[in-house]
């Protein structure tokens, strides 16, 4: 009977260690889009910001919290300095996803220079 207390209890440890320690993470994706057909994707930044662990990576943290502006930024970084030259002219926007903190298109349009 001692046997199976000492299970239970080590059960309830794991359980308890895999709830505080096991590792989550969430990622902010960024891509660039046509400012007027947003299923046009231009340029797949991919990953841009990420966080993990499991009771560290909540919504409300830094990556999850920037991810509109930071993809907002490097939209408008690759619009200036990095369009290839057949989409000169081209209006661009930041669409952006975070695994479950929400997603959006930026309200700024840049044109490809």
């Amino acid at each position: 009977m001692a046997h199976v207390g000492n299970f239970l209890m080590i059960l309830l440890i794991m359980a308890m260690y895999q709830t505080t320690v096991a590792k989550k993470s969430r990622n902010c994706n960024c891509k660039v889009v046509h400012a007027n057909n947003y299923g046009t994707e231009l340029h797949d930044f991919h990953t841009i910001l990420s966080c993990s662990g499991h009771l560290r990576c909540i919504c409300l943290r830094k990556p999850m919290r920037t991810c509109a502006s930071d993809c907002e930024a490097r939209v408008n970084e690759w619009a200036n300095y990095h369009c290839p030259s057949n989409w000169k002219g081209t209006p661009v926007r930041s669409s952006y996803s975070t695994d479950g903190c929400g997603s959006g298109t930026g309200q700024l349009v840049h044109n490809c220079q």
